[in-house]
């Protein structure tokens, strides 16, 4: 079997996809975005990939900085 079977196989797979946010988390599949099991809906970020979770910390970085950061660089700018 290869990869891509693999990816597709782990794709299909219910167990693989979150039951509150849809969320898709599987380690044997090497892709980082994966479309949803509904194409209207878009793609989402394998979560199990080391890639996903650096991308989701940098995102949660980020905006943490930014409802942090805004308000204290416009207070700042007023002063």
């Amino acid at each position: 079997m290869n990869q891509a079977e693999i990816n597709e196989r782990e794709w299909s797979n219910p167990d693989n996809w979150g039951k509150c946010f849809g969320f898709y988390h599987s380690g044997l599949d090497s892709r980082i975005w994966v479309h949803k099991p509904k194409p209207w809906m878009g793609s989402s970020l394998n979560l199990a990939h080391p890639l996903g979770r650096v991308l989701v910390f940098l995102f949660l970085l980020l905006m943490c900085l930014l409802v942090v950061g805004a308000p204290l660089l416009v207070l700042q700018l007023l002063h």
